[in-house]
């Protein structure tokens, strides 16, 4: 294992991987994984919640198989949008509001409007582009030949070592006949 510390400003973070050469992962990298660790969470979040994935239409296993696949795509085309705004807006895609675009996005469509045109005009009057509350990571860049590495000879696995199991004796499941209670004359 292969133990990497670094700050994000309020605390120092620790890190163990089983990637064991940092030209592989680096630091940096590293970093990066960690602030990226609830992007899952939060798009279960959106499709759940903004894109009404918490809400069957059909208890039939075929129309919740076709709810799934729609709320997949509408999801895949919103963030593609969102995306492609964050590019034409020159700001990273966190800085454009999801759920604001999730919720604006129909009348947008539904008036004629360009969603994008519409958002790089009024975005950041109403909220669209806003600065992002992510966690940014300031890791320092280190050289190669700042860096230690183990010995070559050095084995980097063990034989394991299992505790010999001796499972106990079978016990009978029927229970033991009562006695009955001795006959006095």
């Amino acid at each position: 294992m292969r133990l990497v510390r670094f700050s994000d400003g309020t605390q120092v973070r620790c890190s163990l991987t089983h990637v064991l050469d940092p030209t592989l992962l680096s630091m940096a990298d590293i970093a990066g994984l960690y602030a990226r660790r609830w992007d899952m969470e939060l798009a279960f979040l959106t499709l759940k919640e903004p894109l009404g994935w918490h809400h069957w239409w059909s208890s039939h296993p075929i129309l919740i198989q076709q709810h799934i696949l729609v709320v997949l795509m509408v999801a895949q085309l919103v963030q593609a949008l969102r995306m492609h705004m964050a590019v034409q807006a020159h700001v990273d895609p966190f800085e454009v509001s999801l759920p604001l675009l999730i919720q604006s996005l129909p009348q947008l469509l539904q008036q004629g409007e360009n969603p994008v045109l519409w958002v790089l005009t009024h975005g950041k009057a109403l909220g669209f582009l806003r600065p992002a509350s992510r966690l940014h990571l300031v890791v320092p860049a280190i050289a190669l030949s700042q860096l230690t590495f183990p010995p070559p000879d050095l084995p980097l696995t063990r034989k394991a070592r299992y505790v010999e199991y001796h499972p106990r004796p079978h016990r009978s499941s029927k229970k033991k006949k009562k006695l009955d209670p001795p006959v006095h004359k």
